[in-house]
């Protein structure tokens, strides 16, 4: 009987949280009042590339053809891809490039079963179909501007790349496998559990970004394990290998800063994959572009991604394995579209269908929808024509959870990619509000953020919550530079920015743009010289985050940093659904206080950017509300003794 006494009890809780939604999303600590982190790194986690994981300790071990790499996609509630490669990455000065494998020249299967005594079936072939297996190789080509060896370019040969479907699985039932063939052999055996699908309760969801290869990232992928996730989420950034130059060197941003996406170290997607084997062969990681997963290759047409969707295909369509697909450079080359650089035209498509760059599929309770921030996203584009049929066509009453995914956040207080992609935010988020989207996980911002629900920038009860989680560990380090956070007054980045946004905000060269250089809202201030109201909980320290679905109506976010125990939480929540369509916006409600006037924050745009004046005055601070009373919530703890009176003798 036990049992149903924690339940009621967990309902009532949940109610309590669910009737506070619009007012605070902080159960602990004191609710309603935003929390924020010392920018002071720890001395752990220094911002340089000191604590790369050396490429020896992930180097490939066994015969050249022996299956490493190996991890699972979901690819639908009752299919699951299994991908793995074998053969080496090879890499080369181009006059003594090696020559690329012959992807005919193996076979791909996969024995599985539920005993692991006995892998009774067999998928996959020599064959490949597209559609149940697939195998790839490919080739990146670089100048010697791009890192030389030797006064010469350089050029890589990828291993062979392996992709079979394992289909008509049963949800809830465990199965063990092994992948490889006949003639270089098997590689061990591991084992995944089929998520469960429908409103089984709990779900839980393993969410990183921004991951690379260090010590860290080891420790953030061990944290995951270790949460015993049903799935996991990488909301972009994995392998950082174009953080190096062609020939191996550790690019510096310094260095040269218009060469930053010409350059990639393609053997770091090898001891990449190896690092992320630990998890990712057991429990299915479902993957999206961020902007280290361009590396255009100037060399080869400016194709893009190239690395990326041969390692790692979505369902984007179930009917074949889109191990192969370029999404167009279009802000590189202006020759594939009708756009100039960067620039993208209203009311044109501007990208292909084919490109594995927006996808969706259920997990258990929830519908989860990937994006890709950098293809494009406006109104009559590809992406947001699908995004708009994909959102109509869920049922809540199958999964009552939307929750979606792209690499750069729309809600971030950090000045190093503040307000980046505004006119994504812009052109999308009446969607999200609409068909009323739960939770957005980001990354991009090597730090971490908690949103209040919001729309608009403004706290909103029908809006989602957004969660910067770009923390995983990559050797660029965390987020301290640029001034930090945007509301640390005494930068002078800041002060620029923040007084002068018509100047000095900008877009990066690899975000593309309707208008050239982002969207300012004339509706709201562009910065704060406190907390901005949208930001509930704020920290630059390494770690990950983990969804927890407890019902129909109630999650559970957790945060769990790298530098404390691996079952301690420095930020946990309970996030509810709102009872009703009836939206509150909280600050005109009057919540927080009204901050449409540009004048209430920072300072006023009229002034001249010399300088701000009187920044730390009571005038220019946007203040946030005092704690709620006890006398505020008596009523709540009332009803819980009187439930905890009803329910103790079921114990």
């Amino acid at each position: 009987m036990y049992r149903y006494g924690a339940v009621l009890l967990l309902g009532l809780l949940t109610l309590v949280q669910s009737k506070d939604r619009g007012l605070q999303m902080i159960e602990f600590p004191t609710p309603g009042v935003p929390i924020t982190a010392s920018l002071q790194p720890d001395e752990n986690l220094t911002f340089t590339q000191g604590n790369d994981i050396p490429m020896a300790e992930l180097a490939h071990s066994g015969p050249e053809f022996s299956p490493d790499q190996v991890h699972l996609t979901m690819w639908s509630e009752t299919s699951m891809l299994v991908s793995w490669a074998t053969g080496l990455g090879r890499d080369g000065p181009t006059s003594q490039a090696p020559e690329p494998y012959d992807p005919d020249a193996v076979a791909s299967f996969v024995q599985y079963g539920t005993d692991a005594g006995s892998l009774e079936q067999t998928k996959g072939g020599n064959i490949t179909d597209g559609v149940t297996v697939n195998r790839v190789v490919y080739t990146y080509e670089y100048g010697p501007g791009d890192g030389a060896v030797n006064g010469e370019g350089t050029v890589y040969q990828s291993p062979i790349l392996h992709h079979v479907v394992l289909d008509g699985l049963e949800p809830g039932v465990t199965y063990y496998y092994k992948v490889g063939n006949m003639q270089d052999g098997f590689s061990n055996i591991f084992n995944f559990t089929m998520p469960k699908q429908g409103n089984e309760y709990p779900f839980v969801i393993a969410v990183t970004a921004d991951l690379g290869q260090t010590y860290n990232s080891s420790t953030t992928l061990d944290r995951m394990i270790a949460a015993k996730p049903d799935v996991s989420l990488l909301v972009g950034d994995l392998s950082y290998a174009d953080s190096y130059w062609a020939n191996g060197s550790f690019y510096f941003w310094t260095d040269s800063p218009n060469m930053t996406y010409f350059k990639s170290y393609q053997p770091r997607w090898d001891t990449w994959a190896r690092l992320v084997q630990k998890l990712a062969a057991f429990v299915p990681m479902n993957t999206i572009a961020g902007n280290h997963e361009i590396e255009s290759i100037a060399l080869q047409n400016n194709v893009t991604y190239l690395s990326y969707n041969s390692r790692y295909p979505v369902p984007q369509y179930t009917d074949r394995i889109n191990a192969n697909a370029d999404i167009p450079s279009y802000y590189w080359d202006q020759k594939l579209l009708p756009s100039v650089g960067k620039f993208l035209e209203p009311g044109i498509s501007n990208a292909v269908t084919s490109n594995n760059s927006f996808y969706s599929y259920n997990a258990g309770p929830a519908h989860i929808i990937f994006l890709n921030n950098y293809a494009p996203y406006g109104p009559g584009s590809v992406m947001y024509n699908w995004l708009e049929k994909d959102l109509q066509s869920v049922d809540r009453n199958v999964t009552p959870w939307i929750i979606m995914g792209w690499h750069a956040p729309w809600y971030s207080t950090y000045t190093g990619a503040y307000k980046q992609i505004a006119e994504m935010q812009r052109d999308m988020e009446d969607l999200l509000k609409e068909y009323k989207v739960d939770l957005v996980v980001n990354g991009h911002v090597h730090a971490y953020e908690r949103s209040t629900p919001a729309y608009k920038y403004l706290p909103n009860t029908c809006g989602p919550n957004h969660i910067t989680i770009g923390d995983g560990g990559n050797a660029e380090g965390l987020t301290y530079y640029d001034g930090g956070y945007v509301d640390n007054t005494t930068s002078v980045d800041n002060q620029n920015l923040c007084l002068n946004p018509e100047k000095y905000y900008y877009v990066p060269g690899y975000t593309p743009t309707y208008s050239g250089n982002g969207y300012i809202d004339p509706n709201v201030p562009f910065c704060y010289t406190s907390q901005a109201p949208y930001s509930d909980f704020r920290d630059p320290s390494f770690g990950h985050g983990e969804i927890i679905l407890l019902n129909d109506t109630a999650l559970r976010w957790r945060w769990n940093r790298n530098m404390d125990g691996i079952n301690e939480y420095f930020d946990d929540v309970i996030i509810t659904k709102p009872f009703s369509d009836d939206c509150t916006d909280l600050v005109l409600e009057g919540v927080y206080p009204s901050v449409h006037s540009t004048a209430q924050a920072w300072v006023n745009r009229s002034e001249t950017a010399s300088g701000p004046t009187s920044l730390d005055s009571d005038t220019n601070k946007i203040p946030f509300p005092a704690p709620p009373s006890s006398a505020d919530h008596r009523w709540l703890w009332g009803a819980v003794t009187v439930m905890l009176l009803i329910v103790a003798p079921l114990w």
